[in-house]
């Protein structure tokens, strides 16, 4: 995120703005480190963030968005009514905030949906162990 914010710094360094958007969590994460220090007090306003839960807006001044909403409950309903034999789902996430989002909408409040089939959990892999398991 250095990186990131050294680039930034250099070319938005001089340029002022109305409004910053941010999409997902990893933006939003690295806005609320670095905006004060690159953009002053320009507002900021997030979309495509999976849960707030994962992020400190605490004393976050000009901060606004709205939270993406999962339809997991759903997904999972149309698939065991479309596929009555279904004995397993497997839950593939990696450990971003998304993935660990992900993994508690679909482990918390479905209970009612699994007894006809067993989640099973890949756990928090990164990528290129994912492409490894299969």
């Amino acid at each position: 995120m250095q990186a990131l914010f050294d680039m930034y710094r250099v070319k938005f360094g001089k340029d002022k703005f109305d409004l910053i958007v941010c999409a997902d969590d990893n933006a939003l994460k690295f806005l609320l480190k670095y905006s004060k220090d690159l953009f002053d007090d320009t507002p900021v306003f997030f979309c495509g963030v999976n849960t707030l839960e994962a992020h400190n807006l605490e004393g976050a001044k000009n901060f606004y968005g709205v939270v993406e909403k999962s339809s997991t409950r759903s997904t999972i309903e149309v698939a065991l009514r479309q596929n009555s034999n279904i004995e397993n789902i497997y839950l593939i996430v990696d450990d971003t905030i998304t993935g660990r989002s992900t993994k508690n909408d679909v482990t918390r409040g479905n209970d009612d949906l699994l007894p006809r089939a067993e989640l099973r959990n890949f756990g928090e892999h990164d990528n290129r162990s994912n492409r490894k398991v299969f």
